[in-house]
C-alpha cells in the first residue's frame, strides 16, 4: 500500500510539475505588472562591468486590492550604491499602479509624479496571449510594443513588434520571434533562441532564464549580456494574486525599467531607472516588454 501511495504521489507531483513555458506566460506579464495569476511584490535589478558593480537597485511593492481591481499605492526603493537616493513613493504623491481585470482582459496603468507613465492591456481570452504596452518615460515619445505569447508541446512562442512613436514619426520599428524551451541540462533553466533574419536560422541566446519556488514565492530570474564582460540581472519575486489578495479560487487561463524616478531636484535630470544626469539624455529602453 505504501509504495502504492508513494508511486500515486510521484504522479501527481510529476502531473503539476511547470516548465520553462509555463513558468515565462505566468510571469512575465507580471513583471510589468499585468497581474493575471501573478503579482510583483519585490524587484531587484543590477548592472555589473566585470567585476564592478555599476547599478545595484532593489523596489518593495505594497498592493492592496480586492477583487479585480490592485494598486501598488507604496514602493520602498533601496539603492545599494547610493543610499541618498532611497526613497518610498507614495500614491498619494502621485507614483502609483493600477491593474484592473473585466472578463478574459486587463488593463495596466503607471504613473510617475503625476504623470502617466506607461499603460497597456493584456488579453488572455484564447490560447494566445496578447499584450499591447505603451512607455512614455519621461519624454516627449512613446515606446510601442505588441507582444503574442503561445504554449505549444511544451515550448513557448514568442513575437514580439515594437517602435518608438515621435508627434508626426515613427522610429526604430523592431519585429522579433523567439522561443523558449527547458534547458534539459540544468533543472529549472530555460533556453531561448531567436530568429535571425540575417543569417535565416534560429540562434541559441546568451540569456540566462531561471525560476525557483520559495513557500509561496516564484522567484524569476533573468540574466542578460551586453558588450564584452557587461551583463544586467533582473529578479522578480512573484505571489500568486489570488493568495496575496486572499481571494477564494485562482483565476482561470493563460495566464521598467523602473517605472518609478523621483524628481527631487529640478536642476537634475533622471533617467527612467531614477538615476540622476546632469542633462537629459537619448531615449533609450531601459525596460519593457520582451526584454
Amino acid at each position: 500500500m505504501r509504495h502504492f501511495v508513494a508511486a500515486f504521489l510521484s504522479v501527481v507531483s510529476f502531473a503539476f510539475a511547470e516548465n520553462c513555458a509555463q513558468i515565462y506566460i505566468k510571469a512575465r506579464p507580471a513583471a510589468n505588472y499585468y497581474n493575471h495569476i501573478y503579482t510583483t511584490v519585490k524587484e531587484s535589478y543590477q548592472e555589473y562591468s566585470g567585476d564592478r558593480v555599476l547599478w545595484d537597485q532593489v523596489l518593495y511593492f505594497s498592493w492592496n486590492g480586492s477583487a479585480n481591481e490592485y494598486v501598488a499605492d507604496s514602493i520602498v526603493r533601496v539603492d545599494g550604491l547610493w543610499p541618498e537616493n532611497n526613497a518610498t513613493l507614495y500614491k498619494d504623491s502621485g507614483t502609483y499602479a493600477l491593474y484592473k481585470e473585466e472578463g478574459s482582459q486587463g488593463s495596466m496603468v503607471s504613473y510617475s509624479d503625476g504623470k502617466k507613465y506607461e499603460e497597456g492591456t493584456i488579453d488572455y481570452s484564447g490560447d494566445t496571449l496578447v499584450i499591447s504596452h505603451v512607455l512614455y518615460g519621461d519624454y516627449k515619445r512613446a515606446h510601442l510594443t505588441t507582444m503574442k505569447m503561445h504554449i505549444s508541446n511544451d515550448t513557448l512562442h514568442y513575437y514580439q513588434d515594437s517602435y518608438s512613436g515621435y508627434p508626426d514619426t515613427v522610429a526604430y520599428p523592431d519585429t522579433s520571434r523567439s522561443f523558449l524551451i527547458d534547458n534539459p541540462e540544468k533543472e529549472n533553466h530555460c533556453l531561448q533562441y531567436y530568429y535571425n533574419s540575417d543569417k535565416n536560422e534560429w540562434v541559441q541566446s546568451s540569456s540566462d532564464i531561471s525560476y525557483a519556488f520559495k513557500g509561496d514565492t516564484l522567484i524569476f530570474s533573468q540574466r542578460t549580456f551586453d558588450i564584452g564582460d557587461s551583463y544586467e540581472d533582473k529578479i522578480n519575486y512573484l505571489v500568486l494574486s489570488s493568495v496575496l489578495f486572499g481571494t477564494q479560487t485562482t483565476k482561470a487561463g493563460i495566464h521598467r525599467r523602473k517605472p518609478y524616478s523621483t524628481l527631487s531636484n529640478k536642476e537634475k535630470y533622471h533617467d527612467v531607472k531614477g538615476r540622476l544626469h546632469s542633462k537629459t539624455i537619448p531615449y533609450r529602453v531601459l525596460f519593457g516588454i520582451g526584454e
